[in-house]
């Protein structure tokens, strides 16, 4: 009776720390990779993870204490169109980069953690970001980085895929 016990008892140790694993790997993306990519982006070279789906669409740079100043986050969309972002769960300024064809259709730079009411769009309290143009990629850098870079619309932004 006691050795079945133990051999019940392992399997369900096994089983709970595999679920735990898996489930904190989920949370940590230890057990995914992300996908990273770079741009060349003002003359600069730059690393930049990739948000294809929803969910990491969603959660963008929230979360995160900062970023490196030749990194940032891309967001690939299924489809062009007008885009929103916000603010939400985002611990730094960031400059929004809005694309449309490796071409900028807009910048906006230095939006603020805590913004200002000027915002014309909110959703309870957080203001939204529209596109000031169809997109099909935005790009989210260091705030001053477009500044730094002297960026305006019309300027080629060189996303290298693949390897």
């Amino acid at each position: 009776m006691s050795k079945k016990f133990a051999i019940i008892f392992i399997v369900a140790l096994a089983v709970l720390g595999a679920l735990i694993y898996v489930g904190l790997g989920n949370k940590l993306n230890i057990l995914s990779q992300k996908e990273m990519t770079t741009a060349v982006i003002g003359g600069e070279m730059f690393n930049l993870e990739v948000a294809r789906t929803p969910e990491a669409m969603v959660q963008g740079l929230a979360g995160r204490v900062s970023i490196g100043d030749r990194e940032g986050m891309l967001f690939i969309f299924g489809k062009e169109g007008v885009q929103y972002f916000t603010m939400k769960g985002m611990k730094f300024p960031i400059d929004i980069i809005w694309l449309r064809n490796s071409k900028i259709v807009g910048i906006f730079r230095n939006i603020a953690i805590n913004p200002s009411t000027q915002e014309i769009l909110s959703a309870g309290g957080i203001p939204i970001y529209p596109s000031p143009d169809i997109v099909d990629k935005v790009i989210e850098v260091k705030a001053g980085t477009a500044g730094a870079l002297n960026l305006t619309t019309g300027d080629t932004v060189a996303v290298k895929f693949g390897k």
